[in-house]
């Protein structure tokens, strides 16, 4: 029973978040998130106000879109960890990890490398293949599985440091330092290990509280308690990240924006946790696949528009319509080819979806 409820809250959460990543890269009212999030912002600080359509794409791409990735590090994490019982048993979860992450990532940066090939905007040679393959070149949004390929492979440290409460503690102080200072790993985003470790550490120390294993009154407080909490958090981290843009401290900015995305995620969760979800359906389970279609298809809806001479930035309510429709239009597509797929061509579905 309590297993259903938390299979049913982690789909239904990453389906959120994967609609939220859509969002990010359906921005179509500036040519990208910064200039959109400068150009809401200097607005409001000159006149009080901002462009409706362009305040509505600032709110879900750059404010809500942005707790989408660290809520898939966290997940990550903490499914890894949940089931992990021993340190013979990281063996095991690499090998899944490798038919679930590491082949299907390759897979698609080969894809879009084909079609950027086809298209001419890029060489077919051996040397722009096996970049294409291991550095996403011509797939920039896989930038997070590069990054969760990495975390995986760092298991073995992330279980050692997980063994003891205060050493668990003292390193998510530690990486939080590190951020702070903005001091700069190699290969490894310091971000991405802090949501991937809260993840873990959530598996290691805090699973009853997190899955909401208990029930009843004190359930309910227990949760509302965390909302708070994690509300209250979110609100002090925007005035934290307010001050560093201020007085120029950007370590300061950089902490505010971590603690603040960690805290959305958590408070999501734990509302998804207040509430009865509905089944599952199937269209919320194909998560990766989903990931992967996304950004080509954005660009092919582009590329539409622009052949037909259709300027969103001057027809905003247009330009809403279409921001709007991308995430259905995924789903839809992602639908339509899982049935395709899965019926014709079943190993190339289990390879693009991870086998999921």
């Amino acid at each position: 029973m309590e297993q259903d409820a938390f299979s049913r809250r982690v789909f239904i959460m990453s389906f959120l978040l994967s609609l939220l990543v859509i969002l990010i890269h359906a921005v179509n009212l500036a040519d990208s998130n910064v200039i959109l999030e400068t150009t809401v912002r200097e607005a409001i600080q000159l006149s009080g106000r901002a462009d409706p359509g362009m305040w509505i794409e600032n709110l879900f791409s750059n404010k809500l879109g942005q707790m989408a990735v660290p809520g898939f590090f966290m997940i990550s994490g903490y499914l890894f960890f949940r089931t992990l019982h021993n340190f013979r048993e990281i063996g095991d979860k690499w090998r899944r990890r490798f038919w679930s992450l590491l082949v299907p990532f390759g897979a698609w940066n080969v894809i879009l490398y084909c079609m950027y090939g086809v298209m001419g905007k890029a060489a077919l040679t051996l040397q722009n293949l096996s970049s294409a393959a291991v550095h996403y070149t011509y797939n920039p949004t896989f930038w997070y599985l590069y990054q969760l390929i990495l975390l995986t492979v760092l298991a073995p440290v992330f279980y050692l440091l997980l063994r003891r409460l205060p050493t668990a503690v003292f390193v998510m102080l530690g990486v939080l330092i590190l951020i702070y200072t903005m001091w700069d790993l190699p290969e490894i985003n310091e971000d991405a290990i802090f949501y991937y470790f809260i993840g873990a550490f959530g598996a290691r120390f805090c699973r009853d509280i997190v899955e909401c294993n208990s029930s009843g009154r004190k359930a309910c407080t227990g949760n509302v308690a965390i909302i708070a909490t994690m509300a209250l958090t979110i609100g002090v981290c925007m005035w934290l990240g307010v001050q560093g843009t201020i007085t120029g401290n950007i370590g300061l900015w950089a902490l505010s924006r971590v603690l603040e995305r960690s805290a959305m995620v958590l408070l999501l969760w734990f509302l998804l946790c207040m509430f009865h979800l509905p089944q599952v359906r199937d269209f919320m389970k194909n998560g990766f696949f989903l990931y992967g279609v996304h950004y080509p298809l954005i660009k092919m809806v582009n590329l539409i528009l622009s052949l037909c001479r259709i300027d969103l930035t001057e027809h905003a309510v247009l330009a809403l319509m279409v921001y709007f429709a991308i995430p259905v239009l995924s789903v839809a597509v992602t639908c339509f080819l899982k049935k395709i797929l899965g019926r014709y061509l079943p190993m190339v579905w289990r390879i693009l979806s991870g086998g999921r």
